[in-house]
C-alpha cells in the first residue's frame, strides 16, 4: 500500500482526482500473511516460493526481470508486480533504489529518468533524525 500512496500524491499532482480506492494494487503477498506475527509470516512465504519462481523463470526467458511498479496514466492508476525489459531504466535498478520515468510527448523516444535512494537503513535513519529535529526546534 505504501506505494499505491505514493502513486496517489503523484497522480493528485498530475491533477487527476482520485482516491485510494481508485487503485488497483497487487499486493506483493496474500492478505492472510498480514498478520503481527514474524514467524508466521516468514514461514508462510515458502508457500509463495513456487509462483515467484514461475514469474522469474518466465520473465528471464524474455530477458526481463520482475519489479513493482507504480502506472499513472490517462486509463488511472495501477501497482503490481511486472515483467520489464533488463536493459530498461526499471530493469537495471538495484537494491532499495527508487526510480521516476516521465514518459511525455517531449520524453516519448527517450524518458526523463530520476533515481535515487529509496528506503534503505541510512536513508531511513537520517529522515527519523531530521523529523525529531523538526519537532524538537517547533517545541
Amino acid at each position: 500500500m505504501d506505494v499505491g500512496r505514493k502513486a496517489l500524491i503523484l497522480a493528485r499532482t498530475l491533477g487527476m482526482r482520485l482516491d485510494l480506492s481508485d487503485i488497483a494494487v497487487e499486493a506483493l503477498f496474500p492478505k492472510e500473511l498480514s498478520i503481527n506475527d514474524a514467524q508466521k509470516f516468514m514461514q508462510g512465504l515458502s508457500k509463495l516460493d513456487a509462483d515467484y519462481a514461475k514469474r522469474i523463470a518466465t520473465a528471464q526467458k524474455k530477458g526481463e526481470v520482475i519489479r513493482y511498479v507504480a502506472r499513472i496514466g490517462k486509463q488511472g492508476v495501477k501497482v503490481g508486480l511486472e515483467s520489464v525489459k533488463e536493459a530498461s531504466p526499471l530493469g537495471r535498478l538495484k537494491g532499495t533504489d527508487n526510480q521516476i520515468v516521465l514518459q511525455t510527448k517531449r520524453y516519448s523516444t527517450n524518458p526523463l529518468v530520476v533515481t535515487g535512494p529509496g528506503a534503505g537503513a541510512d536513508v531511513t535513519a537520517a529522515g527519523v533524525l531530521n523529523d525529531i529535529i523538526a519537532i524538537g526546534k517547533h517545541r
